[in-house]
């Protein structure tokens, strides 16, 4: 019962309760421990957001100093994580990211 009741003083070793108690402490429990697993859901996306962010402005950096266009290394990036993922998946080994085949619209 994480967090569901706070229990102040008890003089005994074992406590039963009436199922129909029982089963209400265990659905609060339950949605406590929910409820901190959406928050730290919540704080992980965040971190990673953080983490791309430093990343992206790293990137804008380097083209910046190098003078070469923030589009062309994205797209160097893409090529790279790309042709990683297929030298995984030819080594026939277990892959989990997704390769995706983005078609640019040439104007």
């Amino acid at each position: 019962m994480y967090n569901a009741y706070e229990v102040k003083d008890v003089d005994t070793k074992t406590i039963n309760l009436m199922p129909a108690i029982e089963k209400a402490f265990q659905s609060r429990s339950l949605v406590a421990q929910q409820l901190l697993l959406i928050e730290s859901k919540r704080n992980l996306m965040i971190q990673e957001l953080d983490v791309q962010k430093t990343e992206m402005n790293k990137l804008k950096e380097i083209a910046q100093s190098s003078g070469i266009k923030l589009s062309e290394l994205l797209k160097y990036n893409v090529a790279k994580e790309r042709n990683q993922v297929l030298g995984d998946l030819s080594k026939g080994g277990s892959c989990t990211s997704v390769l995706l085949q983005v078609d640019e619209n040439k104007e």
